[in-house]
């Protein structure tokens, strides 16, 4: 009995390990691309993606980033509960909290929403790239009932990442 647990323990270990490294790997990745970016021009998937980046993670760069693999996770997920477009992933009902207020919402900080577009350019171009896998998140300070049932892949300064 004792030898099974000890190889349960080993297992979700090394999974947690791997998948923080995963992350980390793909953070580094974002931001030394996020770092040479300086065209501001955008596609049309680009400015969605830089949208949602800035109403769900503003001021926060990892954060940005995170929250942008998320969404590229769900519209490249072949399921058939998501769009699969990104344009399609936010403004899927109920998957957004900013998205219900969206028309109502404006952009009011320049120097943010720069970054979140250069944020979402750096995703794009390595969406290819990325290994982290997790496909729903949610604010620390809140707890959903879905997430009772997930198994935790990260937790970041302010998010949960599943």
């Amino acid at each position: 009995m004792n030898k099974l647990i000890s190889s349960l323990l080993l297992i979700l270990l090394s999974n947690s390990v791997f998948g923080i490294t995963k992350v980390k790997n793909d953070l580094t990745l974002l931001k030394n691309s996020f770092n040479n970016i300086k065209d501001i021009k955008a596609t049309t998937s680009e400015i969605c993606l830089a949208k949602n980046l800035y109403y769900e993670a503003r001021g926060n760069l990892d954060e940005q980033l995170l929250v942008g693999i998320v969404t590229l996770n769900r519209a490249h997920s072949n399921s058939d509960s998501f769009a699969n477009t990104i344009c399609g992933v936010i403004a899927q009902k109920n998957q957004f909290s900013w998205y219900k207020k969206s028309k109502k919402q404006k952009i009011h900080d320049m120097a943010a929403w720069h970054t979140a577009l250069r944020a979402s350019k750096a995703l794009m171009k390595h969406r290819d790239q990325i290994r982290s896998k997790f496909i729903y998140f949610h604010n620390k300070r809140v707890h959903p009932k879905w997430s009772k049932t997930m198994q935790t892949a990260y937790r970041s300064n302010g998010h949960v990442y599943y």
